[in-house]
């Protein structure tokens, strides 16, 4: 690989990213190997991956999406630079912008996240939730559920492997993985775990966020079957907005293609923000996989 211009990412030093995805340290959790392009304006990112002798960009679990980090906003790139796609013939990269010039190789997706700003009171945020899940809030509240934050990480690793939701990829349950992950994120300050439970203390749902340069990311999140008949998540991120109304965080949601959770989460008055995926696959058997795998799902 040509180092003058990918490096690694251990050797990069840079003011506070604006995401948690784009810190070295959570990138190297999640990914075992990435590698930084640089130009003066600009920093690509690239978590990759190596096989048959083909490197590949990917996006890695637990991440949305991985920005540039732009030092010059008058110089914001346009497309992928050409140096990537040489490097790694097949990839597929998220961002939160929109590249103006993208080249005619490239697969553009738009896909929707969902974000609440938490500057109001919670009176006026609460009056943005929709009727169904102030209902089901109430339901919650008569049924004793209560909430509280937890430091047991292994208790929320052995739950959310448990009762995570089916359509889930299985890279997103790597018990080893999140534990290390969330042990990190709440050694670093920037991460906290919550759960739901009932009169007899036993849980019924859990999450986990990140919380990071003013931002909190529900990052991973599970009920058991008896939490989804009593609404415990509901009751996990009520509780989550109560404490942090207010305030000048904002609460990514990280969207979801899985339509019931996607209501799940515009029910709290969370707004729409896009965002786009970019892929290329150049190399003849990145074009084939992708192939076998379109056949696959007919």
């Amino acid at each position: 690989m040509n180092k003058t211009i990918f490096n690694p990412i251990s050797d990069y030093s840079a003011d506070q990213p604006g995401r948690i995805s784009q810190e070295p340290w959570y990138l190297e959790l999640v990914s075992k190997t990435n590698v930084i392009f640089h130009t003066d304006s600009y920093d690509f990112i690239l978590p990759y991956i190596s096989s048959l002798g083909i490197n590949r960009v990917f996006i890695p679990p637990f991440v949305q999406r991985i920005d540039p980090i732009v030092r010059n906003t008058n110089n914001t790139p346009q497309q992928i630079p050409t140096e990537i796609i040489t490097q790694f013939p097949c990839g597929i990269m998220s961002l939160s912008i929109k590249l103006k010039n993208p080249q005619a190789l490239l697969t553009e997706l738009i896909r929707t996240n969902y974000v609440l700003k938490l500057d109001k009171g919670y009176e006026a945020l609460y009056k943005d939730y929709n009727n169904g899940h102030k209902l089901n809030l109430k339901q919650a509240t008569r049924l004793g559920i209560h909430v509280s934050r937890s430091i047991d990480i292994m208790e929320f690793t052995d739950f959310y492997y448990q009762f995570s939701h089916a359509d889930i990829p299985e890279n997103y349950k790597n018990k080893k993985k999140i534990f290390n992950l969330v042990t990190e994120c709440l050694k670093r300050g920037c991460g906290f775990i919550y759960k739901a439970v009932n009169d007899q203390n036993q849980i019924l749902a859990c999450a986990f966020l990140t919380n990071y340069n003013k931002r909190m990311v529900y990052l991973l999140s599970s009920s058991s079957p008896e939490g989804k008949k009593q609404y415990a998540m509901y009751t996990i991120l009520d509780d989550i907005i109560k404490t942090h109304c207010n305030s000048n965080l904002i609460l990514d949601f990280e969207g979801s293609m899985i339509p019931g959770i996607a209501y799940f989460m515009k029910g709290f008055g969370a707004e729409e923000e896009k965002y786009y995926v970019y892929e290329w696959n150049e190399h003849f058997l990145c074009k084939l996989k992708k192939q076998l795998k379109q056949f696959i799902r007919r």
